[in-house]
């Protein structure tokens, strides 16, 4: 039995963003800003591995391009600030 993809509503334009080249993308990102910025702080030089939003762009393409409002990590804070986000969003739902 065939297993079928699901995608939620508006969903698929976004997994398109992802992956459509665009100015000030990942591998420029990262030349500009080399080092996690999260670990900077703490002091610690970690290379950065991914691109994050500053402020979640919840859907605005102005955000979501916007490369002020980019930020490179490593992939473990990239994550926890991914979770942090998710964790946050779902409160607020509930609410």
């Amino acid at each position: 039995m065939k297993r079928r993809k699901t995608i939620r509503a508006g969903r698929l334009v976004w997994d398109i963003a992802y992956t459509v080249p665009r100015p000030n993308a990942t591998p420029q990102e990262l030349a500009r800003e080399p080092f996690c910025r999260d670990c900077a702080r703490r002091g610690l030089r970690v290379y950065a591995t991914d691109v994050d939003h500053v402020v979640p762009h919840d859907g605005d393409w102005s955000k979501f391009v916007d490369p002020e409002n980019m930020q490179s990590l490593c992939h473990s804070c990239h994550s926890a600030k991914t979770i942090a986000e998710s964790r946050a969003k779902a409160a607020r739902r509930k609410r």
